[in-house]
């Protein structure tokens, strides 16, 4: 019997002209999550770090059979357990997980991004829940609202419950996952990206490097987090 897939990562974040980091991440061997907490203010870390949690839990008590159930309700049972609590601030969340089948699922709310990379090629990536994605898609070839790329249109909070993207695909040896949040998402394009990728040889600590390195040469507006991970046989 062959050995299961897993997560070879390496995460790293930089703080941008933010006064707090409000991103939050978990990296595990069959397990990824970004979480960015909307607002200003320490608070939002808080949600994050909740919502992170939150992830975590499910990816280790949701049976395989209601993994995309589960991921589904996510957003919905968040924002009940940040009324509960009182947390007031939002966040938005991607998310990884390898089931026992080797099936990859993802699942995305708000506009961070999620990406799998196969054989130099972009293979999967999830829709931005902001005005300006949505702006694009109805207006092709003209520039959208200045602006438009800070108006999240789906995102996780209290009394909330928009739905989240999700799919799955069967994971392959060699395929790199990578989750970004918006502040990385928004200061490297996607072709440099996959480029990225293909020139270091599937070597997630230095597509990492070349990642973040780039963003900060770009120009950081907000807090970045970018994971990183090939799936290899365990």
């Amino acid at each position: 019997m062959s050995s299961k897939l897993l997560f070879q990562f390496k995460a790293s974040q930089l703080t941008g002209p933010r006064q707090f980091q409000n991103d939050s991440f978990y990296v595990g061997k069959r397990w990824l999550v970004v979480a960015d907490g909307a607002g200003s203010h320490a608070s939002a870390r808080d949600v994050a770090d909740r919502v992170v949690d939150h992830y975590g839990d499910l990816a280790q008590t949701a049976p395989a059979r209601s993994i995309g159930d589960a991921l589904a309700s996510a957003p919905k049972d968040l924002g009940t357990t940040l009324s509960h609590v009182g947390l007031e601030d939002a966040s938005t969340v991607v998310a990884a997980l390898l089931d026992d089948a080797d099936q990859l699922w993802l699942s995305s709310v708000g506009d961070s991004r999620l990406l799998v990379v196969r054989e130099g090629q972009i293979i999967a990536t999830n829709a931005l829940h902001n005005a300006k994605a949505d702006f694009l898609l109805a207006h092709n070839n003209t520039l959208p609202p200045f602006g438009a790329d800070a108006v999240l249109t789906r995102y996780i909070a209290a009394g909330e419950g928009y739905p989240a993207d999700t799919f799955s695909l069967q994971a392959q040896a060699d395929d790199v996952v990578l989750l970004l949040s918006d502040g990385v998402e928004g200061a490297v394009d996607l072709d440099h990206i996959r480029s990225t990728v293909e020139a270091n040889g599937l070597d997630a600590e230095a597509i990492n490097r070349d990642i973040m390195a780039t963003a900060s040469k770009n120009g950081l507006v907000d807090n970045a987090t970018c994971v990183v991970a090939r799936i290899t046989r365990g």
